[in-house]
């Protein structure tokens, strides 16, 4: 039971980090930014698939770099010079490509129409970061804030945990 306990506190510690770490968007898991992130995390899996030691970096920095290519063209032109700036520097392959974009995640969520998109890039490239939640968000996205609520395994974990502690809900 202990360890229980312990993995609910670390999962929700976890949560937290997270909500302040990261920039997070849902959107339509059928969106064209959603499956372009979802299919180039594929992609990279396929590629790397068995292959020990590769040199192919993360799969999110190639994720995000997609995304970019997918928003750009709606961005106005001040952000669209920004994004496009951005991209000359930052070659498929470069190593500036894996240090300057801290992560890129794709998760869908319990409803299965939507998806969550996490991204974090170094602090120099904060308007960077910005534009892409501004599209994100422009485009249909509702910017997630604050901890995520305990999973469905958290919640049961728990009642059994109160259950062994002889607590009971109150209505």
């Amino acid at each position: 039971m202990l360890m229980t306990k312990l993995s609910l506190k670390n999962a929700n510690e976890l949560r937290a980090v997270i909500a302040v770490a990261f920039m997070c968007v849902k959107v339509k898991a059928e969106s064209e930014e959603a499956k372009a992130v979802a299919e180039t995390i594929k992609l990279h899996a396929d590629i790397t698939r068995g292959k020990k030691g590769h040199k192919e970096g993360a799969p999110g920095p190639f994720a995000f770099m997609k995304l970019l290519s997918v928003i750009v063209q709606r961005l106005p032109e001040e952000d669209k010079s920004v994004i496009q700036q951005f991209a000359a520097s930052h070659p498929p392959k470069s190593p500036q490509v894996q240090s300057d974009i801290l992560c890129m995640k794709h998760e869908v969520c319990y409803d299965k129409e939507h998806a969550k998109l996490y991204f974090k890039m170094q602090p120099e490239y904060r308007q960077v970061e910005l534009i892409v939640h501004k599209a994100l968000v422009a485009s249909g996205g509702q910017h997630l804030v604050g901890s995520a609520p305990r999973g469905s395994l958290e919640r049961r974990a728990q009642e059994i945990i109160d259950k062994m502690e002889g607590k009971t809900k109150q209505s």
